[in-house]
């Protein structure tokens, strides 16, 4: 039924609740899953802070998504190019997330984009020959989901193929 499962994620809690549901998949299918980190080129101006890690990198914690806050260690946006940050972590990333999935049996690549989230997914989708979509929802409500918009109902209205959507909040 699933040969092929494209699993988007920016690895937020929502992406990780979803992961449990690829992992699944993947072994009960025998499929290939392929992990996909999105860089969104339209960020424009950002309060997003980057910073030197350990080995001298520049680092925006985006994919690390640590439960503390980070250290106060900004830059000016015109000291780097975030694109090119975001690209690099998503690709260290993705591959993680792939290992992960090795690790229990289940075929993975690895892959990032830069573009526009939803389009990015659907595109990838449509040129890899994608059966099942399986991405977590964020779990806005209100005024913060119509300024910022969801991926996810983005992707679920347009795509070509069937999207899982797994819910950050537990509702059992």
């Amino acid at each position: 039924m699933y040969n092929s499962i494209l699993y988007p994620t920016d690895g937020s809690e929502g992406a990780e609740r979803a992961f449990e549901h690829v992992k699944q998949l993947g072994m009960q299918f025998d499929a290939t899953v392929h992990v996909l980190f999105v860089v969104d080129s339209g960020f424009g101006e950002t309060p997003m802070r980057v910073g030197k890690d350990d080995d001298g990198e520049w680092t925006t914690g985006m994919v690390t998504r640590p439960k503390e806050n980070p250290p106060e260690t900004g830059m000016l946006k015109s000291e780097v190019n975030l694109t090119d940050v975001l690209e690099r972590e998503g690709k260290q990333f993705t591959s993680g997330v792939a290992d992960r999935l090795a690790d229990v049996g289940v075929d993975a690549t690895a892959a990032c984009r830069v573009g526009v989230a939803p389009k990015v997914i659907i595109d990838y989708a449509e040129g890899t020959d994608i059966d099942v979509i399986v991405m977590g929802t964020h779990g806005r409500s209100g005024l913060d989901r119509r300024l910022i918009g969801s991926v996810t109902e983005k992707v679920v209205r347009e795509s070509p193929v069937p999207v899982l959507s797994v819910t950050l909040e537990d509702t059992s």
